[in-house]
């Protein structure tokens, strides 16, 4: 495993983590965590964003945003997206029984500006998945905003 240059570097190594979790368990996503150490905040944001955007309707896609979503809960990585572009990138994928996205979103934007994104993609063209998980989004973090 190499430190990872590019988002595209992390998604990959995150697959492969998902590939052998059924053999090694979550040991490569914990050398993948150690690995990250020197990554930049936005590279990482970019490359776990990335596997939410990949199609979310098989074990293995479960495992991939899984793996994301620790590597967020871990780092808490600062970012200079907006809360908007994330949350509308990832709802359509985005695995609802995966908490990490949301209680992430949280830490990483105050609360006015989660709820503006809200907001935002409640009044635009949003799918009925989108609206649902958008919805169950809210929920998670209905404590915390």
């Amino acid at each position: 495993m190499k430190i990872p240059a590019t988002p595209k570097e992390l998604k990959d190594e995150i697959s492969i983590s998902a590939t052998l979790y059924s053999t090694s368990g979550n040991l490569r996503e914990r050398q993948l965590l150690f690995v990250l150490q020197p990554v930049p905040n936005e590279i990482v944001v970019e490359g776990v964003i990335q596997v939410f955007e990949l199609s979310s309707n098989t074990e293995l896609s479960f495992i991939q945003q899984e793996i994301a979503g620790n590597i967020l809960s871990a780092r808490n990585p600062a970012t200079i997206q907006s809360a908007y572009s994330i949350v509308k990138r990832c709802l359509n994928n985005w695995n609802k029984s995966i908490e990490q996205l949301p209680f992430w979103l949280i830490s990483a934007f105050d609360s006015s500006e989660l709820n503006a994104a809200f907001q935002a993609l409640e009044e635009s063209a949003l799918n009925q998945v989108e609206r649902e998980k958008l919805s169950t989004m809210k929920w998670w973090l209905a404590a915390k905003i």
